[in-house]
């Protein structure tokens, strides 16, 4: 089924103004992570301490992923961008000078992360939703490829950079830089245009809900939803496994390697390099007859990949050897995961009514976060006593279990019927309009 449609003059406007600006995000979110980071790991040697960011960053999501959702769906989601990355680069400069007159501080580190967690929660949600309001919906595959390009991009850049710079300057500068970024991507998000492909008439409603039934219109979706209930049992046992992601590298080059920052900095370019190969390829290719499937054969390889993650640490071979042999997977690993990620957003843009979009996507949000906070604690634990060997292989093993079982090929092909549908009247609608 050949649905692929030109980008027209707005849209390629659009396009470009959203890439810029999630590139500067990202660039700015990327230089403050891999710094905190590396600045937790340092001061205390401990990726249990580490974790415990990483907590109170899926803690805070899972409390106001719902209240985002319905907030998109139901108020303007451009006004509930512009205030939410308004008020980050103001928290963190409220973190600059604290940290110039009182130094590093593991508890206001928490603190900001918990409260940059609670807008960025209504930010992503609110633009994840607006996407088929922003682009065309037969788009979404090469959007999400130039996205995840661009991010990418940055992601190859800061590392480095900040790895640089915690050499060369200090945390209060990494920390400016952030703001900086933060202010320039609202200015280019306010001229990005929201209602290009707005339908006032995708929101109406059938019936009133009472305010908690209202909020729940996501969950109650995908529990009628053949498809998107599985999908949630698979990125709950997922993301639970790849939780141990989360924590490994900066651990294993950071503690168990001994590497500088500056060489740490290098290794974390080369897995944001293998998404870029992935995201560029994905933005040129035909749209993907059926995502979910494409999603599901990812699955099985980057198991077999996390199985292969701690063989380096083991072998008798030089340092450098083994920088090499873990960059290697690092950037095979990110090549699979853009491809397993990428179809299943594309599917999730397609598949589900803009009317409920934003609950539905908190929804899948907070089922694949719902089980994070143990899987970071429980993986930072053992991870301390440097069960590495252990760890990846048992993980890696139980993924193969998990995707066979939540994602069978009857659900494939339910999944790929239900696009075809949508595509063939989004299709319909776009040529009457070029016609017009």
């Amino acid at each position: 089924m050949n649905t692929e449609v030109v980008f027209n003059r707005k849209e390629k406007f659009n396009l470009f103004l959203y890439l810029f600006s999630r590139g500067f995000l990202s660039f700015g979110d990327s230089i403050y992570s891999f710094a905190i980071s590396f600045f937790i790991l340092y001061e205390t040697g401990s990726a249990l301490a580490s974790s415990i960011n990483l907590v109170v960053f899926t803690l805070v999501n899972l409390i106001c992923l719902p209240f985002a959702g319905y907030i998109a769906d139901k108020y303007n989601k451009k006004i509930i961008i512009i205030i939410g990355e308004l008020i980050d680069p103001i928290i963190i400069l409220g973190l600059l000078i604290y940290t110039m007159n009182y130094g590093f501080d593991l508890t206001a580190i928490y603190i900001v992360t918990g409260i940059t967690t609670f807008t960025s929660a209504f930010v992503g949600n609110s633009f994840q939703s607006a996407m088929t309001e922003i682009f065309n919906a037969l788009h979404m595959q090469k959007v999400m490829g130039y996205q995840q390009s661009i991010m990418s991009l940055s992601n190859i850049i800061a590392p480095a950079t900040a790895g640089a710079l915690i050499g060369l300057t200090s945390l209060e500068v990494i920390l400016g830089i952030f703001v900086v970024l933060g202010f320039v991507a609202v200015f280019i998000d306010l001229i990005i245009d929201f209602k290009l492909h707005y339908d006032e008439s995708l929101y109406e409603k059938t019936e009133e809900l009472t305010f908690w039934n209202d909020l729940m219109e996501g969950a109650r979706h995908i529990m009628k939803s053949d498809v998107l209930r599985p999908i949630v049992v698979f990125l709950v046992f997922i993301n639970f496994f790849a939780s141990l992601m989360s924590i490994y590298p900066s651990k294993v080059l950071i503690v168990e390697l001994g590497l500088r920052s500056e060489t740490v900095g290098i290794v974390y370019a080369v897995i944001s390099l293998g998404s870029i190969i992935a995201s560029v390829f994905i933005a040129k290719i035909k749209r993907w007859e059926n995502p979910v499937r494409v999603t599901k054969i990812c699955s099985f390889i980057c198991a077999g990949l996390l199985m292969l993650f701690a063989v380096p640490l083991y072998l008798p071979v030089s340092l450098t050897v083994k920088v090499i042999m873990i960059s290697a997977l690092f950037l095979a690993n990110a090549i699979t995961l853009t491809f397993l990620n990428t179809p299943m957003m594309v599917y999730f843009q397609t598949a589900i009514p803009q009317r409920v979009k934003g609950r539905v996507l908190s929804m899948l949000s907070i089922s694949s976060m719902s089980v994070m906070p143990i899987g970071v604690v429980i993986y930072g634990y053992f991870l301390d006593l440097d069960y590495y060997l252990g760890s990846t292989l048992v993980s890696g093993i139980m993924v193969c279990a998990v995707v066979m079982f939540t994602l069978p090929n009857s659900l494939i092909m339910r999944s790929k019927k239900e696009m075809d549908d949508i595509l063939t009247i989004e299709k319909g609608v776009t040529e009457s309009l070029v016609t017009e």
